[in-house]
């Protein structure tokens, strides 16, 4: 599998559905790691969403090439596949997804993802 953005060959994390580009340091997840990775907020992403709210965008998806679709949480920009569900997160952006988790329940990211994902007001 390659990294779409510098095209370099991703390295995968043991035998999980998890991938890490040693150059640009992106991190593709297959849903099946999510809640690994993200507690509830990872079994969130990995259900079904209305894609028709999500932007399109040009990256395509590593493991299916489905053109992938944009979620911009709060300038955390990540892109997941409507087809797999994969996820790319670019440099940076999961750690910060896992430190708003970790400090705080409320922080605004948080609070914005779970809206957007569950529909709450």
């Amino acid at each position: 599998m390659r990294c779409e953005g510098c095209q370099a060959n991703l390295e995968q994390y043991g035998v999980r559905d998890k991938w890490r580009c040693p150059t640009c340091a992106s991190v593709v997840i297959a849903s099946g790691e999510l809640e690994t990775e993200l507690g509830d907020l990872g079994i969130g992403l990995s259900d079904h969403l209305d894609t028709v709210r999500l932007a399109a965008t040009a990256r395509a998806c590593p493991t299916c090439d489905a053109g992938m679709n944009q979620l911009n949480i709060d300038g955390v920009v990540i892109e997941r596949c409507p087809n797999d569900h994969t996820l790319w997160f670019d440099a940076g952006e999961l750690g910060k997804i896992r430190a708003a988790l970790s400090a705080d329940s409320d922080s605004v990211l948080v609070r914005l993802w779970d809206r957007w994902l569950h529909d709450k007001p």
